[in-house]
């Protein structure tokens, strides 16, 4: 394993589930050992772990001395990897299955809690382990009371066991249909009976009485695509519903020659149904908006034309409108598939289920309008669309089983998720239409698309709507971690704002950075966000197949690893690494890399060399010197720095002393030893932190970095203090920058000499312990620094002089 890989493992930054969750997220090749590093504290690789685990499993377990080294937690998260990478090789849950069982076996000998509960069951009913899923789950129904993630999965994979049609040990229907009906008769729903066939999905029945609710007229639409025998199921379990006043919108999205048949028996089934069919295909939802334009009903419904709804789903949901205030329903669905077999290793069985929304008709559409024009994830999109604009509490998802949610090929959203990831179009088209809502709840936007020009409200990835990218060759694209959480990253939309208003075209790739690695998706910080929404920029996935001038990586952990070769398709001209850190080794927890390795991933993933920007003549020659034969291109510091209109200068009074300890990853939490030494007794002592720790000094005031931006806190000091990190190989680079644009004097970590020079001044000062007393007691000296500092923001970190340099790298021949 390289060095570099070795150090982050060891670092302790971050958990080996973090890790395991992020290099699935990016399809991140490789990683395999670094997660088989932190599961046997260093002692075993991938193919020993591996082995180690199946010789468990096959009842050969090894001696109390090899197991030893093994760390739980950590094995549970190498589990976890192990489980993602099998969903893009031979779908074999073998290895997964081997290594969650083996990671249970050490949490029950430290005592530690068991992880991925969910994961590890369904991996082993995945491989045939009955006696294994049986003995880690309740044989109980799900509980009505509290629905939890967890009572459901047990119901549905000791339910699978016996499944008569594909069921390890299947039993008779009989004996099936009881297990599978149990949690519907629980909540008060008739029973379902099926039939022995080829499709017993498509045989579903109940004895609910149809037609004995009375009430207003619901208008279903049901927008179709080359159906199979399952519209017929999907119709009548409308016709069959309990409640009786209903329309059924049959809207053919154009579907080729050989379907006529099965349109015309859906349409026989009642005078209730009526078939429309579009010009030309364009998608569900554009069939759907056309459906609701024919809508005669109080409310409007949706249902799949491949799914199927409990005889009682419109009158459970319908009852919820006694309260005035609610605006749409929901409910829940069982996912499975034509066999009736419920458990996809990975997924949740029962879950929220977009298409059963009912919504109050003209109160609805006459206020957001039409359905989005995607492709995919539009439902989502409507139904939050209905909470902001109409309140939370104007929406309700009853937490039933209403609905059987059909798994089969032929969606267009149901292989967008695997464990950890999904699609990349999906999860940006889901930030760009929170950003749009939340400008909606804060009255700067208004709740439809297209406007009355005819325009998208919000950018939207192309492959979501379904069209061809506009630009497939930009000047620039930046490679970036976009998200909110890492402090490093705080002043990429300052610098891709000066990229645009230098006149040059820009997209934004995205990437997490392994040192940042986190288990939950994060939607990108609201900043970057803004700049799409005003059409500045737009996302550039690295799948897209564009040819970008220059690919500008910002930052060199953005390709420690390869991605998968079919997750990229970007070909940029040129691929320029910035580097503002030293390629570092050494001893104790730190973070490194390594030039050599960075050109190799950048070759492999786009079959160019690497250029280099280093942030220093030092770093340029350890560039150099660790081997790296790319262009290095002449030393800057590739950062913009926004100074404050009225910078603050030191007012009489109290002084102020800020502590800029904001970070909510590790490898970038402060190292506050020795701080209270050299803040005199006499200031007002205040403390930006991510999470609250021992105090510096017994009066020092505290702020919690989640509610207050750190712009506002600099604007309370004079003198901001950025002390070195816990984790050798990081620094605090962007708060320095950041103090100083609101007119802070800055003392700082020594590693960040190099970057800033005489802007700032030094921990490591022979003078440290007077230093604050001297500023704050000799106003011409304070005056004199924060000059030097602002100099050098608006000069060295102007978006001017950035914008020239990235010019530089566009134009022919490059900057050198």
């Amino acid at each position: 394993m390289p060095r570099h890989l070795a150090d982050l493992a060891d670092s302790g930054v971050v958990s080996s589930a973090r890790l395991a969750a992020t290099l699935l997220r990016y399809e991140y090749t490789g990683g395999e050992e670094m997660l088989a590093r932190m599961a046997s504290r260093g002692r075993y690789g991938v193919d020993e772990l591996t082995g180690m685990a199946a010789e468990a499993t096959a009842g050969r377990a090894p001696d109390a001395k090899a197991l030893a080294p093994l760390h739980g937690p950590s094995l549970y998260g190498f589990a976890y990897l192990m489980l993602g990478r099998a969903f893009g090789t031979d779908g074999d849950f073998r290895t997964a299955a081997d290594l969650f069982a083996l990671a249970r076996t050490i949490a029950d000998r430290d005592g530690n809690a068991y992880e991925y509960d969910r994961q590890d069951v369904q991996s082993h009913l995945a491989v045939g382990r009955v006696d294994y899923v049986r003995r880690h789950t309740s044989h109980a129904n799900p509980d009505v009371r509290t629905n939890s993630a967890e009572s459901w999965y047990h119901w549905a994979v000791n339910t699978d066991i016996i499944n008569p049609f594909r069921g390890v040990e299947p039993a008779s229907l009989e004996t099936w249909q009881q297990a599978f009906n149990a949690p519907f008769i629980d909540r008060g729903l008739d029973p379902m009976r099926f039939e022995a066939t080829d499709s017993p999905f498509d045989t579903v029945r109940t004895d609910a009485p149809a037609g004995s609710v009375d009430g207003p007229l619901i208008s279903i639409v049901m927008p179709v695509y080359s159906p199979t025998e399952s519209l017929l199921t999907a119709t009548r379990s409308i016709l069959e519903q309990t409640w009786g006043n209903i329309e059924i919108i049959l809207v053919d999205d154009h579907s080729p020659a050989g379907f006529e048949d099965i349109f015309a028996r859906a349409t026989a089934l009642d005078d209730r149904v009526s078939y429309h069919r579009m010009p030309v295909n364009g998608g569900a939802y554009r069939a759907r908006n056309y459906g609701l334009s024919l809508a005669k009903g109080e409310f409007f419904g949706i249902q799949d034309g491949d799914d199927w709804s409990h005889p009682r789903r419109l009158e459970r949901q319908m009852a919820e409108f006694a309260d005035p205030k609610v605006v749409a329903t929901l409910s829940k669905a069982i996912r499975l598939h034509t066999d009736l077999y419920i458990t996809r290793v990975g997924s949740l069985a029962f879950a929220h289920s977009a298409p059963s929304l009912i919504a109050r008709r003209e109160l609805v559409l006459g206020t957001l309008g039409p359905f989005d024009l995607m492709r995919k994830g539009a439902d989502t999109e409507y139904i939050e669309r209905i909470a902001t604009v109409f309140g939370r509490d104007s929406v309700v998802n009853l937490k039933m089983p209403l609905s059987l949610y059909q798994l089969t090929g032929g969606s267009l959203s149901r292989e967008d998720f695997r464990p950890s990831w999904h699609r990349p179009a999906r999860a940006t088209y889901h930030s760009a239409f929170r950003h749009w809502h939340a400008k909606i709840a804060a009255g700067l936007a208004v709740p439809r698309t297209p406007d009355a020009d005819g325009r998208r409200a919000f950018p939207a990835p192309p492959d979501m709507e379904g069209t061809e990218y506009a630009d497939l060759a930009p000047d620039v694209v930046v490679l970036t971690d976009p998200r909110p959480g890492p402090l490093a990253y705080t002043g990429v939309a300052d610098e891709v704002a000066a990229i645009a208003g230098a006149g040059l075209t820009i997209g934004i790739a995205r990437a997490d950075a392994l040192r940042f690695s986190s288990r939950q998706r994060h939607y990108p910080r609201a900043d970057l966000l803004e700049l799409m929404y005003q059409r500045v920029t737009d996302w550039a996935l690295l799948g897209a197949p564009m040819t970008p001038k220059v690919l500008l990586v910002r930052d060199v952990d953005l390709v420690t690893l390869p991605r998968a070769s079919e997750a990229v398709a970007m070909r940029p001209e040129r691929v320029v690494v910035v580097a503002d850190r030293l390629p570092v080794t050494g001893d104790g927890p730190r973070v490194s890399w390594d030039p050599v390795h960075v050109e190799s991933v950048v070759r492999t993933m786009f079959d160019v060399a690497t250029e280099w920007i280093p942030a220093t003549a030092e770093i340029a020659a350890a560039i150099t010197a660790a081997g790296a034969t790319g262009i290095v291109h002449p030393p800057r510091l590739m950062e913009v720095a926004r100074v404050a209109r009225f910078p603050r200068r030191l007012l009489p009074g109290t002084p102020v002393v800020g502590i800029a300890d904001a970070a909510s990853y590790r490898v970038e939490s402060a190292d506050r030893r020795g701080l209270a030494r050299i803040v005199p007794r006499e200031v007002d002592l205040r403390v930006l932190e991510g999470e609250p720790r021992k105090p510096v000094r017994a009066d020092a005031l505290g702020f919690d970095a989640a509610r207050t931006p750190a712009t506002a806190f600099y604007d309370q000091c004079d003198i901001v203090i950025v002390p070195p990190t816990r984790t050798g190989g990081s620094t605090l680079l962007r708060p320095a920058i950041e103090a100083m644009a609101r007119g802070c004097v800055v003392i700082v970590d020594p590693a960040l000499r190099p970057l800033l020079g005489d802007a700032a001044l030094y921990l490591d000062d022979p003078d440290a312990e007077h230093l604050v007393t001297a500023l704050t007691t000799e106003p011409a000296r304070f005056a004199e620094q924060q000059q030097r500092s602002l100099r050098f923001c608006e000069t060295v970190l102007s978006p001017d002089t950035y914008a020239t340099a990235v010019t530089a790298l566009v134009s022919p021949g490059g900057s050198r």
